[in-house]
């Protein structure tokens, strides 16, 4: 492995957050994305993987570090087109691997070269994926998609398909082998042999959809500078060293690991001796010494590249341009390992979504750490802004407020971005996996609360032995996913926020998944121009807090107090529903112990009503169709008005529709009285699969690449 001592990474990183000296230059920008690379793998939870990653971590100690990033796409191709495009996925025009970049959908790096940037990709972009490949000299589409210079490569699926077929093939075509086991001629076919296609060759076992266990080794040998990795980013190096000195450059460094399969060379391996892994959570079908043995392989690769990161930032600093480099460190997606009985991605769980995300550079606080959920789409808003460029119907928005010099304005991001999306459409293949069909919302909720939604309306995948699939059943499901895993286990899918999330889903999904009575949001237009309100959490006692940013200075202090201060002033929580033609319900003194009641009764839809300390409606939605009329809500609400007497009781309204209202708890103790109403179990429509276009590359080996 390349790396540049300890010395050296403390010295290039001194410039990391320096504010670039002239108003007029623009920063360089650096993406560095490794392949299929999970949240908790990069190096900062050493429990449950010990990795260690000292570039990675000394630029999150340089710079702000987001634990709770997601992709807009848990696929190769489809991450990578929603970025290209700056879209979500249902705004993007590269919904499936094997699918080209449609050169007629402007880029992000178009953008950027327009604003006088020159731009570089070097790596595996997946922006070109038919048959014909991008060509041994990478061109094919480059200049079109907003390249200036390049090194282009496919993933370790499918370099082997053919006889070189892209630049990594033709550069390692006269190489020679650094292990004999083969009997091959040189090390492009010394490692076809070992990789083989699809992760079939003889250095792996395969004993599920992407699930490889790799006891050979690359066949490079000794001489690692030749392994994948390593070799991109010599030509990562290269590419700058031609990068003229008159301009501002972009980079976007795609490695093609820790993609599998987790071929890893000798010295990596042994690199991993000694170190502890734990093994996959909920996982009934492979032993836990083979998901540890798979682990630590993959780790090893994350390891190299960080060996690499830190060589290339060697070379920013050998080149003055340590102090304006805007660097940004995160992924496609994330790997399953085993997770959910799953390995791979493709999936609406958290290994498969939720990705490492850091970012160092002018302009960023040392230091800080934030745990609101973001998305890696607004990498590219950041970019876009930071070139002082933008572009027509993007729907990235900027991360500048939360990593700006000084106090961190979460709510200024969360007036731009009050949640995020990921999803996919995967038809399947005739191979082992697939269809998938699933769309995921994300929103802060409070400090210690982010609620995940997410909608399969055909079922969600199995294997998640906490919440069995209803497939091909629509499914609805809720997640609290603050914290350490454990996650996506305790299944809140009928809680208030659930279901008005629920409604901003896309709205075939919205309607597919939600109870009847409830209507879908229009799509949404970014940045959002008006708040996005779930009304009160009833998720813990801490309610509706202020945005979650720890940082290094006195914010995260402030923060944590402002929690205390609002569980202490919670009034009494009332929930009351309608049974035997009677109103009935329970006083609460927690949020806690009332979520913990109203989880009993949420056999079904639920519709709410909160109160006001004089007991004036607030919120309201839901109905009972024909089986609540005015005399019964007056019954839940003469039995809420009876629950609290100190107050005058003002005049109730009666089953008016109100839109949902910002309730926050500001220094005063304030009486939240919430009645829930049992419903019974809603109609959900089940539908066929809707018809996909066919794709550039239709056979089942391109549907599986990446």
């Amino acid at each position: 492995c390349i790396s540049p001592p300890p010395t050296m990474i403390a010295h290039l990183l001194l410039g990391c957050s320096a504010v670039v000296t002239s108003a007029a230059s623009k920063p360089n920008l650096l993406l560095l994305f490794p392949d299929e690379w999970r949240w908790d793998y990069a190096g900062f939870d050493p429990e449950e993987a010990d990795l260690r990653l000292p570039n990675i971590q000394a630029l999150a100690e340089r710079g702000t570090r987001f634990t709770s990033a997601y992709t807009p796409s848990p696929w190769c191709a489809p991450a990578r087109g929603c970025l290209a495009s700056v879209q979500f996925f249902d705004g993007s025009p590269q919904v499936l691997n094997g699918r080209s970049f449609p050169l007629t959908t402007p880029t992000w790096f178009q953008a950027l070269r327009e604003a006088g940037y020159h731009t570089i990709t070097a790596g595996k972009d997946d922006l070109t994926q038919s048959f014909q490949g991008m060509g041994l000299n990478g061109a094919r589409h480059a200049e079109e998609l907003g390249f200036d210079d390049w090194f282009r490569m496919q993933d370790k699926y499918v370099t082997y398909r053919r006889r070189p077929w892209d630049q990594f093939g033709a550069g390692t075509w006269n190489l020679p082998c650094g292990l004999t086991e083969s009997g091959k001629s040189n090390l492009y076919l010394c490692n076809d042999w070992c990789y083989g296609l699809f992760g079939r060759g003889k250095c792996c076992t395969k004993f599920a959809h992407e699930g490889f266990d790799c006891a050979g080794f690359d066949q490079v040998g000794a001489d690692q500078e030749n392994y994948v990795d390593n070799y991109i980013g010599f030509q990562a190096e290269m590419l700058l060293d031609r990068a003229p000195t008159d301009k501002p450059w972009v980079m976007q460094l795609s490695f093609p690991g820790p993609h599998p399969p987790f071929v890893i060379t000798e010295a990596m391996n042994a690199s991993m001796a000694g170190r502890s892994f734990a093994p996959a959570r909920d996982n009934q079908q492979n032993p836990a010494d083979q998901q540890r043995r798979i682990r630590a392989r993959y780790a090893a690769e994350i390891e190299n590249i960080d060996a690499v990161i830190g060589s290339l930032l060697a070379k920013i600093e050998s080149r003055g341009e340590a102090g304006n480099t805007l660097i940004v460190v995160t992924s496609d997606h994330g790997e399953q390992l085993g997770d959910q009985n799953a390995w791979g991605k493709k999936m609406p769980w958290e290994p498969s979504i939720r990705v490492p995300l850091v970012v160092c550079g002018p302009d960023v606080a040392a230091n800080r750490t934030v745990t609101m959920p973001v998305s890696t789409l607004d990498v590219i808003g950041t970019f876009l802004e930071r070139a002082g460029t933008n572009m027509t119907g993007q729907e990235a928005v900027s991360l500048d407020p939360l990593l700006q010099d000084g106090p961190a304005d979460p709510e200024a991001y969360l007036k731009d971005r009050p949640f995020v999306f990921s999803g996919l459409t995967y038809p399947g293949g005739l191979l082992e996996d697939g269809p998938v069909d699933f769309r995921v919302i994300i929103r802060h909720i409070n400090d210690t609360h982010t609620m995940k939604v997410v909608c399969c309306p055909y079922g969600c995948p199995a294997g998640n032995s906490y919440v069995p699939t209803t497939a091909p059943h629509p499914q609805l499901m809720a997640f609290n996913v603050a914290g350490k895993p454990p996650l996506d286990v305790e299944n809140l899918n009928w809680t208030s926020e659930a279901l008005e999330l629920a409604r901003y889903l896309p709205g075939e999904y919205a309607t597919a998944c939600l109870p009847a009575g409830y209507t879908p949001r229009p799509r949404p237009s970014w940045p959002l121009s008006s708040d996005v309100s779930l009304g009160p959490s009833v998720m813990s006692a801490a309610s509706v807090a202020a945005p979650a940013v720890v940082a290094s200075d006195a914010a995260a202090a402030e923060v944590e107090v402002g929690a205390e201060e609002q569980a202490a002033n919670q009034g009494r929580i009332v929930v009351t529903w309608h049974a035997d033609d009677h109103a009935d319900g329970q006083v609460f003194d927690s949020f806690a112990d009332a979520q913990h009641r109203y989880d009993e009764l949420s056999g079904g839809a639920v519709a709410v009503r909160m109160y006001d300390e004089n007991l004036n409606v607030l919120h309201e939605y839901g109905t009972m169709g024909d089986t609540m009329g005015e005399s019964e809500w007056a019954q839940l609400d003469d039995f809420a008005r009876a629950q609290y007497q100190p107050v005058e009781a003002a005049s109730l309204p009666g089953t008016s529709s109100v839109g949902f209202t910002k309730f926050a708890v500001v220094g005063c103790s304030v009486l939240g009285i919430i009645a829930w109403v049992l419903v019974g179990q809603s109609h959900r429509l089940a539908q066929g699969y809707k018809d996909l276009s066919e794709t550039e590359c239709s056979s089942s080996e391109a549907e599986e690449t990446s």
